[in-house]
C-alpha cells in the first residue's frame, strides 16, 4: 500500500466510498478527531496503572476504527458497522466502574499522569461528539431519506457519548491505584 499518493496536495481527500471532499469537510473533521482520540488512547495505554484499562483501551481502539469507517462513507445504502452491541460493551464497562468508584468531591484533572491522559482523551471525545453532531445536522438536511441519516448518526452519537463517560471513569480508576 502506497502511503504518499500526492492526491491531497490541493486540499482535497477521498472518502472510503470514493467521493472527493475538502480536507476541512465536517466529515473529515469528525473522523479526524476520532483518529486524534485513537492516538491519545494509544499514548494513555503506556501510562495506565490499572491492568484492565489496557484491555479496554485496545477494545475501544478497535471499535473506533468501525466508527471512523462509518463516518468516512457517504453511501446511505451502506450498512453501519457501528452497532448497539458496541454501545452495550461501553455501558457494561461503565456499570462495572460505577460499582467500584464513588465520586464524592469535585474532580480536578491531573492527580497523576494516567488519569490526566484519560481526561485529555475524554475532552477529545467530547470534541468529536460536537463535530459528529454538526455533521449529522448538515447531512440530514441533504440526505434522500432523513430517517436513515438520523439513525446512522444516532448509534455513533450514543457510542461517543458513552465513551466519554467511560473515559471519565477510567481516569478516576487510575487515581485510585
Amino acid at each position: 500500500m502506497k502511503i504518499s499518493t500526492k492526491q491531497g496536495d490541493h486540499g482535497q481527500t477521498r472518502l472510503f466510498t470514493g467521493e472527493s471532499v475538502s480536507k476541512d469537510d465536517l466529515r473529515i473533521e469528525a473522523y479526524g478527531t476520532l483518529d486524534e482520540l485513537d492516538s491519545h488512547l494509544g499514548e494513555a495505554k503506556n501510562y495506565v496503572l490499572h491492568g484492565e484499562n489496557k484491555v479496554i483501551i485496545n477494545e475501544i481502539q478497535t471499535l473506533l476504527k468501525k466508527i471512523m469507517a462509518d463516518l468516512a462513507s457517504k453511501d446511505e445504502n451502506r450498512p453501519s458497522l457501528t452497532s448497539s452491541d458496541d454501545v452495550s460493551y461501553l455501558e457494561n464497562k461503565i456499570n462495572k466502574f460505577e460499582e467500584q468508584i464513588h465520586i464524592t468531591e469535585l474532580i480536578i484533572p491531573g492527580k497523576n499522569i494516567p488519569s490526566a491522559k484519560f481526561d485529555v482523551c475524554r475532552t477529545i471525545c467530547r470534541r468529536a461528539e460536537r463535530r459528529i453532531v454538526s455533521l449529522a445536522n448538515t447531512e440530514t438536511t441533504y440526505c434522500r431519506d432523513a430517517r436513515l441519516c438520523v439513525s446512522h448518526f444516532s448509534q455513533i452519537l450514543i457510542f461517543v457519548n458513552r465513551l466519554s463517560d467511560l473515559l471519565f471513569l477510567m481516569a478516576r480508576s487510575e487515581e485510585n491505584e
